[in-house]
């Protein structure tokens, strides 16, 4: 410990423990020594530390592609610990992520109103394969149900509440096996309405403006790229705010506005 260049704290322990272990470990560590965290976000553990400054938040975007790291800083962080975070992910043989400290970093704060519409229209009774069906025909590599599997629904726990009747009840998976026919009384469209497309579309692209104007990353092309590299938007569409503009943001204004008036403010 006492050479370490940097320590990961991946622990999957309460945020009190996780703060008593940082604390004795800090005993050991070098002035330099980066302290950098899974934790989501890593504010809470910042009084654990007697040099919060080295404290960073750390996420491998997307593990299977292995691409992208964001690395989130908090108001006390050191510039300088910024970029020797910077150095070690570009020597893991990634990209790093500069964003700011926030729930769910950048990625999953944008994908979680998609998640989230996903799962409404899935409980509305379209069926997952046309939801799945409707992503992959807009070119994007997986669907949101897709995604949220890879994540694990009690993970996904932490983003949005809307998910609990599914896990309490015992749900471990949002997709059906191939020819399973879901059992319920609802009928499950085959296919999206062009209103539900709307829905699941523009969620995404109204989440994604949104994290641009909060500061989360530093601009707008780094927020399209990194959903780009990260693998949950086409890259010949160039990402979210590149679609948005070309398709023209007074038309999507205007269809926000019809879906917020029809569904609620979420739009």
């Amino acid at each position: 410990m006492a050479l370490a260049d940097a320590v990961i704290d991946g622990q999957q322990a309460d945020m009190e423990q996780r703060r008593a272990q940082l604390q004795t470990l800090e005993t050991s560590l070098r002035p330099q020594a980066l302290v950098l965290s899974f934790a989501d976000p890593v504010e809470p553990l910042r009084a654990a530390l007697g040099d919060a400054g080295r404290l960073l938040g750390l996420r491998f975007a997307s593990p299977e592609r292995g691409t992208l790291v964001e690395i989130a800083a908090h108001s006390t962080s050191r510039t300088i610990s910024q970029q020797h975070a910077r150095q070690l992910v570009g020597q893991l043989g990634c990209l790093p992520l500069p964003v700011s400290s926030q729930p769910g970093l950048l990625l999953r704060r944008v994908l979680a109103p998609w998640l989230l519409e996903a799962m409404l229209l899935l409980e509305e009774g379209a069926s997952a394969d046309a939801i799945e069906q409707a992503a992959l025909a807009f070119g994007c590599p997986q669907g949101p149900l897709a995604i949220a599997e890879g994540w694990g629904l009690s993970h996904c726990l932490a983003l949005f509440e809307r998910l609990s009747n599914s896990v309490e009840q015992g749900r471990t998976s949002l997709l059906a096996p191939k020819r399973r026919r879901w059992k319920t009384g609802k009928t499950r469209s085959a296919k999206l309405s062009a209103d539900q497309g709307d829905r699941l579309l523009l969620s995404l692209l109204n989440s994604a403006v949104r994290a641009c104007r909060q500061g989360i990353v530093s601009d707008a092309d780094m927020l399209d790229a990194a959903l780009v590299l990260a693998g949950y938007f086409p890259p010949f569409r160039g990402g979210p705010l590149c679609h948005a503009r070309e398709t023209g943001h007074a038309a999507i204004v205007q269809r926000l506005r019809e879906l917020s008036n029809d569904l609620g403010p979420r739009f």
